[in-house]
């Protein structure tokens, strides 16, 4: 699917939002961490970077719970 998209900068926003979704979080946060070297300024990305850390530890406690 994704390769049906022109190279742009905002495909890769969408990507790693999927990413997110798709609880597929350390490829998102690697996709979201180069954008942020373009827009340093993106609460949106910073946002989306520490929702993915967040995601990851819960997730880590939960199997180390179990």
């Amino acid at each position: 699917m994704f390769s049906k998209i022109d190279d742009h900068w905002m495909k890769y926003f969408y990507l790693a939002n999927y990413l997110a979704e798709k609880n597929l979080e350390n490829e998102s946060i690697i996709v979201a961490t180069q954008l942020l070297e373009i827009f340093p300024n993106s609460f949106y990305l910073m946002n989306l970077i520490a929702n993915c850390y967040y995601l990851i530890h819960g997730n880590l406690e939960k199997r180390l719970l179990v």
